[in-house]
């Protein structure tokens, strides 16, 4: 879609009309599921993460500066509408400060055989927190600063999340290939 097409579309989108919207929707429906997927524990959370992402990408359009690229601010407020979902509905997240984890190094080999697809559903079985902190730090490429930020913990807490998730992961990869650490 031509640029001037596009600004016209926001246009449209922003005095209400329903076509436009929907249109609008449907363009970037799919890249903004893929975002929340990382956030969500199920299809069905990921499903409404979109959809609140979608309610405020609306009620803010008339905020979008049409001189930058829309997908970096349509991402920025599906993160943050994600992240508004997970503090909504689980008000209870799993927060540790330690002082010390080990952490431990994984054999190429093994690295080697694990596809993103299967880190992905590993990532998935991780506490909220720590998927949450992970998809921030790892994915999103969020500072730790930033994410204590965004979920209202101190960036130690946040270190100590990518951490402990870090540790999680690297013991369920070695689990799935039966080596102890």
């Amino acid at each position: 879609m031509q640029k001037d097409d596009f600004n016209e579309l926001i246009a449209s989108c922003i005095n209400g009309e329903r076509s436009a919207q929907k249109q609008l929707y449907y363009m970037f429906y799919s890249y903004g599921l893929n975002i929340c997927i990382r956030y969500a524990k199920n299809e069905m959370e990921s499903e409404e993460m979109i959809n609140d992402a979608f309610l405020r990408v609306f009620s803010q359009l008339d905020k979008y500066d049409q001189i930058q690229a829309f997908k970096p601010w349509f991402h920025t407020l599906v993160v943050r509408s994600s992240l508004n979902f997970i503090k909504k509905w689980h008000q209870e997240m799993e927060t540790k400060e330690i002082d010390h984890a080990r952490t431990s190094e994984m054999a190429e080999h093994i690295m080697s055989q694990i596809n993103t697809e299967d880190i992905h559903k590993l990532v998935k079985t991780l506490a909220r927190t720590y998927q949450t902190t992970f998809n921030l730090y790892v994915v999103e490429g969020y500072s730790h600063s930033e994410i204590a930020q965004l979920l209202g913990i101190s960036e130690n807490t946040s270190r100590s999340n990518l951490l402990v998730a870090r540790q999680k992961l690297q013991n369920m990869i070695l689990n799935l290939h039966s080596i102890k650490i």
